[in-house]
This record gives C-alpha cells, structure tokens and sequence, in this order.
C-alpha cells in the first residue's frame, strides 16, 4: 500500500473512532439520564387482619401461608381472603386498601424513584373479589396508582374508590371524591365522583353511570310480584277474624300494591311482600331505603299497644359480624289513643309521600355485611294503605 493510501486509511480510522466515541458518550448520557429517571426504591405495606384467616404469599413460587396483623408486605407479595375474613392495608405513601371477603391481590410494584423529581409508583392485580381504596394525597410528587383485573387497567388519582372483579366482569366505582380512568380493548372512560362504569370480558367500559347499586329486585311492581312473596301474620285463630289483602292496582296510571283489611274484630293481623335478597354489601359506605307510600285508612291509633303495628312498616333483616339484626320503619297518620310509636314517623294521610330514610344504614353499630331480606307490611286492625318505588340503593 502507498503512503497515500495509508494515510487516508488512518484518517478513516480516526473519523470513524471520532464517531463511536461520540455516539458512545451520548448512549452514557442518555442511559444515565434513562436510569436517573427510571432507578427506584421497592417499598412496603403493613397488613392489619379485620377478621377470619388471611393468607399471603412470598413471591410466585412461595406456598400460602397464615398472616398475623402487623405483618410486612412486599413488592410481589400476593395477599387472599377467605368467605369470611377481612384485612385493611395501609401502603407506603399512607394510601390504604379495605380487603373485603373472597378477594385475591397481588402487590406488583410498590416503589419511589431514586432521584428528584420523587415519583410514588403503586401497581396491583386483583384476580378476584372487592376491594376499598383510599389514595392519599400528594402535593410534591408524582403518583402512579393503577389497578389491574383480567378484564381491565384502572388509573386512580387520590380519592375513595371500589372495585370488583368476578369471573367475566369488573366494575369501578368513585365514591366520594377522586377520578378513574378505566381502560379496556384500548379504550377508556372517565369516572368522576358518583360514578362507575363496569367491564365484561373482551369488551370496552361501559359509558359513566351512577354508581348506585340498586338492591331490591322489582320495587316498582312492574313485572307484577314478580320476586315478591306475600302472607299474613295472624294474631286470632283463624276462622274467628278476618285476613288482610294484599294486591296490585293501578293508581295515578301507575302500579301500586295496596294493604287492605277491614271488619276485623280488633285483632291483630299483619300482611306482608316479603323478598330474600341474600346481597353482601361490605364493600359500600352508604346504604339507603326509600319508597312512596300513601297512608288511606288505619283504626288501631300510632303504632298499638307495643309501638309496633303500623298501616305501613318496613323491616330490613340484615348480617353482621356479631349476628342477626334488624331495622325497621314504621308509618302511621294518626294516634287518637296515644299510643307507643316506636321506630315510627308521622305523615299526612292520604297523600302519596316520597320518603327517603334519612340514615346511612351502613353506619349502623354494628354494621351490616350482609343484606338477608326486606320485608314491607301492614298490620294493626282494620287498615288501607298504598306503596310503590321500594327501593335500597347502596353506593
């Protein structure tokens, strides 16, 4: 080679070394820049057991093992509930998590970055079951809560949200403050406070709605009775007094089922629609009746003897962890005789009246889990009453 062709080569090999070095130096600042940006810290969470038996497990391979309150968890740590246990988790940036009954999680990322700006980074799996979730608030740094089921991703910012997830469907709820965005098919919805929106398998998020949950089947008797079971309970032998009534009628245009006895003797009877519901309701904050009623006639003043005969009275049988329990409501017009009233409220007669009960069910001592049945009767002597929009909505 001539000295002319290996000086060009030497100047190649220079330009070329020029080159590598200064790509070299731009992938060390970009990956310096990448790590800074990307380097975090695994954080914890701190298991506090409500009731029952929690498991958790260690990682994917790890069996699962009985939970004590106070116990550590960390990033891929995987957490399940049986049919009757409950577990409250608070998280490292004093976010929390309500465990409700027959749910499995797993906490897939628990982190902080590593270097300013401080970003919090929050991913969980629910497979199954319902959840509570409080994200907390931050002023400084930035949060990154998202949930994942098999049917969708959700995005919380700080506020009160519930979720469940069951074999071919997940649905998201704001409770009362904060936003989600659920994602699904590459498609996603907005959620404000009050709203929720629900995901079947292989399908996109449901437009917002209200996040109510409605609990009565049928409570505007429009499929007739249709879920209703009707009776009467007698205080008389019976052949020695009359049974009270109970039927569908239309008033104002609309269904209404009307109580009806008259000519008793002045003994007791009360007749009753009667509804098993069987509907777990841990997972809600509030928990609220409310239906029209229309007080006709009723001879037995207030509510009898015992402050429990009523024209119209409604009963909520309900599960807590201690027991049984019950709350009821009744409704009278009139007390000539100045009867007892217990649990009873005054209306005008003959007027169709839309009551809303003015408590929170779900503040109850102690509080429902479980919502048995509804029952809505009549009782006392002779009596004539009206109801309609029977309705436990639960958010």
């Amino acid at each position: 080679m001539t000295p002319r062709g290996l000086g060009t080569r030497a100047w190649g090999v220079m330009g070329a070394s020029f080159v590598l070095f200064w790509i070299l130096a731009f992938g060390l600042v970009m990956g310096g820049q990448w790590y800074r940006a990307n380097a975090t810290r695994s954080q914890s969470a701190q298991l506090n057991i409500i009731s029952g038996t929690v498991l958790i497990r260690k990682g994917d391979l790890s069996p699962w093992v009985s939970a004590t309150t106070g116990t550590k968890l960390k990033e891929g740590d995987s957490l399940k509930t049986d049919g009757t246990s409950q577990a409250f988790i608070v998280l490292f940036d004093n976010s929390t998590m309500t465990v409700f009954a027959g749910t499995e999680l797993k906490l897939s990322r628990l982190a902080i970055s590593r270097f300013k700006p401080r970003k919090e980074t929050i991913v969980l799996e629910v497979s199954q079951g319902k959840a509570h979730f409080g994200v907390a608030t931050t002023l400084t740094k930035e949060k990154r809560f998202r949930i994942d089921t098999p049917q969708a991703t959700a995005l919380l910012t700080e506020g009160s949200f519930a979720l469940r997830v069951e074999e071919e469907a997940t649905q998201v709820r704001v409770q009362e403050q904060g936003k989600a965005t659920v994602i699904a098919q590459q498609q996603g919805v907005e959620l404000k406070s009050g709203e929720m929106t629900e995901v079947t398998q292989s399908q996109t998020p449901t437009q917002p709605q209200p996040a109510g949950e409605e609990l009565v089947t049928n409570g505007d008797f429009s499929q007739g009775l249709n879920g209703w079971r009707m009776g009467n309970i007698l205080g008389f032998p019976q052949g020695r007094d009359v049974e009270g009534t109970a039927g569908l009628i239309l008033e104002d245009g609309r269904p209404a089922l009307r109580f009806f006895r008259q000519g008793s003797q002045g003994s007791h009877c009360e007749t009753y629609i009667y509804q098993d519901m069987g509907k777990d309701v841990s997972e809600f904050s509030s928990l609220r009746l409310s239906l029209q009623l229309k007080l006709v006639y009723h001879n037995l003043s207030g509510g009898g003897y015992m402050g429990s005969e009523y024209p119209v009275f409604v009963r909520i049988n309900y599960l807590t962890n201690q027991g049984e329990n019950s709350k009821v409501y009744g409704f009278y017009y009139q007390n000539d005789a100045n009867n007892r009233t217990d649990n009873g409220i005054q209306q005008p007669r003959n007027q169709w009246i839309n009551y809303q009960v003015p408590d929170n069910l779900m503040a109850l001592d102690p509080q429902p889990r479980r919502i048995l049945s509804i029952q809505v009767s009549a009782s006392g002597w002779n009596y004539e009453s009206l109801v309609r929009e029977i309705s436990l909505t639960a958010q």
